[in-house]
């Protein structure tokens, strides 16, 4: 700048914005100095880091909807599961009971099958006491 006789003190207000905004730029790019063949390969490579982030955006979001719908699969299913469960178990309680209803009926059949042997032997015994035969 100084070989031209040039300072940034005789810029106008606006000339001096441009010239701050081009030194910052050089700054947060990281470039050598200010000149357009710095500047442009820096642009492609944050133009090439843009496209790489793009496109492991797009990955992930591809990543992100198989989840979801694993989810809404896996959700789905469990579902389906406790309603089957909910059936097992209702239907369980009903054989349960004609298990117990079947258990207390061979139980009242048991009694009833003894006290009819009870029955017989003392009929048995009361032929036999009065003589008659048992075969009777």
């Amino acid at each position: 700048m100084e070989s031209v006789n040039f300072s940034p003190a005789n810029l106008s207000s606006t000339g001096s914005r441009y010239l701050n905004t081009l030194v910052d730029s050089a700054m947060v790019l990281e470039t050598k100095d200010t000149s357009l063949a710095c500047f442009i390969p820096a642009v492609n490579d944050l133009t090439s880091d843009l496209f790489r982030t793009k496109s492991k955006n797009e990955e992930l979001q591809l990543q992100l909807g198989k989840l979801e719908k694993n989810l809404t699969a896996t959700l789905v299913l469990e579902k389906c599961l406790r309603e089957d469960l909910k059936k097992a178990e209702l239907h369980l309680s009903a054989e349960k009971a004609t298990v117990d209803n079947r258990l207390q009926n061979m139980d009242l059949l048991k009694a009833k099958a003894e006290e009819f042997r009870f029955g017989i032997r003392a009929a048995e015994e009361q032929l036999s006491a009065r003589g008659m035969d048992a075969s009777l």
